[in-house]
């Protein structure tokens, strides 16, 4: 099983949070974020014995422009990528710096074949992330 190393494409960070109030603890707050990833590398990625990891946490810092600290909570896969006209599903998991895509079929199973950054992207990985601050 080899990790390949996933690129961020784009990152949204989403408003809020309106719930939040005075004296809540700063890694208490949620916050969350929607982001593109997808194979940037010369590498194939083959589902079921190889994973897209992404620094989603730096891209997060980067995209906030706070100086402040990020720690992914949470993460999910909302949008199927499509590459050299070809869908692909997957599963995630996560650190508290980084996403890690599983891929999968369009039938959500299967070992497909992700292919390198050769090929041409229609659709990234599309990845909503909840994350706290520090």
């Amino acid at each position: 099983m080899a990790t390949r190393t996933g690129s961020v494409q784009a990152v949204e960070l989403v408003r809020g949070p309106d719930d939040a109030y005075g004296n809540e603890a700063a890694t208490g707050t949620m916050y969350s974020a929607s982001v593109s990833i997808w194979n940037d590398t010369a590498n194939t990625v083959i589902g079921g014995t190889d994973t897209l990891s992404t620094a989603v946490a730096t891209a997060i810092q980067n995209a906030r422009r706070d100086g402040k600290t990020v720690t992914l909570r949470s993460a999910a896969l909302v949008g199927a990528a499509v590459v050299g006209g070809v869908t692909y599903t997957g599963t995630t998991t996560f650190t508290s710096a980084n996403v890690v895509i599983d891929p999968l079929t369009a039938a959500w199973s299967g070992t497909p074949t992700l292919p390198a950054n050769t090929s041409t992207t229609q659709r990234y990985f599309r990845v909503v992330v909840g994350y706290s601050v520090a």
